[in-house]
Parts: C-alpha cells; sequence; structure tokens
C-alpha cells in the first residue's frame, strides 16, 4: 500500500490548458506567445501553418486531413507532458469551422476531438483591428461573420469562454489576469 501511495505522489498533475481560438488575423498567435513566455508555458503552434507554408501546391481536402491529426497529435502530446501550462495557438474549433467554411462539411474526427477536450481556459479573439496581410489567410472580409461562427460554435458546445479584444497588451493582461486567478 505505501508503495501505491508513493507511486500515486509522485504523479504529475495534468498541464493547466489554455485554448486561444478565432478567425483569421485575430491575434492568436501574438496572444500564444505573449501569455506562453509569461507562464514560462509549452506553446503549441498552428500546425497548419507549417504544413502550408512548405507545400508547393493548392491544399486539398487529404491536406486537411492530415493537418487536422497533426494538430490534435501535437496538442495531445503537449498536454500529456509535465509542464504546468501548455498554451494552444489552435485547435478543434478553428478546424471545424474552417471545414465549414471551406468544404461545407463537418469531420467526425473533429466533432468528437472538440466533444473530448476539457480546456482549462477558451479565449476568443475578437477581430477587431485591422487586417494583416498574409499569403494563408483566405478572409479578409468575413472577419466579423466568422468571429460568430465561433462564438456559436462554442456556445453550441456549452463550452465556457472569454472574448479578448481591443489592443494587444489589453488581451494579454485579461487572459493572464484570467489564469493567475483560477490557477493559484
Amino acid at each position: 500500500i505505501l508503495g501505491l501511495i508513493r507511486l500515486l505522489s509522485l504523479q504529475v498533475a495534468a498541464p493547466i490548458s489554455i485554448l486561444i481560438t478565432g478567425p483569421e488575423s485575430s491575434g492568436k498567435s501574438t496572444i500564444s506567445v505573449q501569455i506562453s513566455k509569461f507562464l514560462g508555458a509549452v506553446v503549441v503552434k498552428e500546425y497548419a501553418r507549417e504544413y502550408l507554408t512548405d507545400l508547393s501546391r493548392p491544399y486539398s481536402g487529404k491536406d486537411f486531413t492530415k493537418i487536422v491529426n497533426q494538430q490534435q497529435q501535437i496538442e495531445k502530446d503537449a498536454l500529456d507532458s509535465d509542464s504546468k501550462y501548455v498554451v494552444l495557438d489552435t485547435g478543434p474549433v478553428v478546424l471545424s469551422i474552417w471545414n465549414k467554411v471551406k468544404y461545407n462539411k463537418t469531420n467526425p474526427n473533429i466533432n468528437s476531438w472538440l466533444k473530448e477536450s476539457q480546456y482549462d481556459f477558451i479565449f476568443l479573439c475578437n477581430p477587431d483591428f485591422p487586417w494583416q496581410p498574409d499569403p494563408l489567410r483566405e478572409h479578409p472580409n468575413n472577419r466579423k461573420e466568422l468571429f460568430d461562427l465561433y462564438k456559436n460554435e462554442l456556445k453550441k458546445q456549452n463550452l465556457s469562454f472569454d472574448i479578448l479584444e481591443g489592443n494587444e497588451k489589453n488581451r494579454i493582461d485579461y487572459a493572464i489576469k484570467k489564469v493567475q486567478q483560477r490557477s493559484s
């Protein structure tokens, strides 16, 4: 019995997970990096950016499936780590909305990932600042509509979330304050 008690006391608690989500050019990556620096957290980057940057042709549904599977695996690996905090620059909500908008489809893998995920914090970034051009971004004129899709999806999944809006400093300060209040 003492051996079992020692073993259980050595087990590391799961990291506090912080999901940053929202439409293109809403500050997700910037916020993720800044929060992770402040907290000394592992940051899980958006795999799609790496994958699509290296792709020498237009992406297809098969590429999208690879992106989904790899992002899910990267997230799982980070959440299985012994880090105190894990900041996720993207997740199943982004991929679900992308799939609906781009392909007018739902993906059972994304849906189950979304239902099984239990994030400690979800921050939805409002695109309330000027569009930042990027060759991988596709919707410069639909950010408000996309934001509403994100908000509706989070509500539909009955997920608790906070909206980050305003300038970068306000967003970062708000998110860090929320995490610190609940983590202490």
